[in-house]
């Protein structure tokens, strides 16, 4: 499935992670793992696959912003339909997290769980490695170019802190590559321009998303 990005709040893990958990003897061994693309995404499913080539099942779902455009995708990797990849989808679904591939390796101990049984565990199995890789709030940023004078400059360094600074030139002026909040970033500029009775200039470059 593929749609496209809503201006809601996201969010994404803060690192990779690992979790485990053992029910009714199958072995349910989860991965949550940041990821930029489907390419991404594709590449380190089969790294987990070659690691746990003797598993009885490598369920997967990830959610992925690439440039304004979500991609969707699940597997229930034989197992019956809906009872795996589509839970592990909508714990990423309902939390609003994307960017991030949820992998989880089954192997079978011997006892059937049952379409109910099957669904909680791999659901669980996501949560837990969501909860081990801790979340970040995943915003859309302006980024910024500024030119002013070093006078003005030392002004704007309070504001600057409410920022995120990528880069500061000094040169004849001064030159700061900063990003603002999309939500935010015509109050923000604003300000900036008051503050030194618009001895500054200041263009727009692109849009990119950072991790708060």
């Amino acid at each position: 499935m593929v749609r496209q990005v809503s201006g809601n709040t996201v969010y994404t893990i803060k690192q990779n992670a690992k979790s485990e958990i053992v029910e009714k003897k199958s072995r349910f061994i989860s991965f949550a793992i940041k990821t930029e693309t489907e390419t991404d995404a594709l590449s380190e499913l089969e790294k987990v696959k070659t690691m746990y080539p003797d598993a009885t099942h490598h369920t997967y779902a990830y959610v992925i912003n690439d440039n304004g455009v979500l991609y969707q995708r699940y597997s229930d990797d034989k197992e019956p339909s809906g009872t795996a990849g589509l839970p592990i989808l909508e714990v990423l679904k309902k939390n609003n997290i994307e960017n991030v591939l949820i992998i989880v390796v089954r192997y079978f101990g011997g006892t059937l769980l049952g379409t109910g049984g099957l669904a909680r565990a791999y659901s669980q199995s996501a949560k837990e490695a969501v909860e081990q890789a801790g979340l970040a709030r995943r915003v859309d940023c302006a980024v910024f170019i500024l030119t002013t004078d070093y006078s003005s400059y030392e002004k704007l360094k309070r504001i600057m802190e409410e920022h995120t600074v990528m880069d500061v030139k000094f040169t004849e002026q001064v030159i700061v590559r900063f990003a603002a909040e999309d939500l935010k970033a015509e109050e923000q500029i604003g300000k900036i321009y008051e503050l030194v009775n618009n001895k500054c200039i200041i263009e727009r470059e692109n849009n990119i998303y950072l991790e708060i």
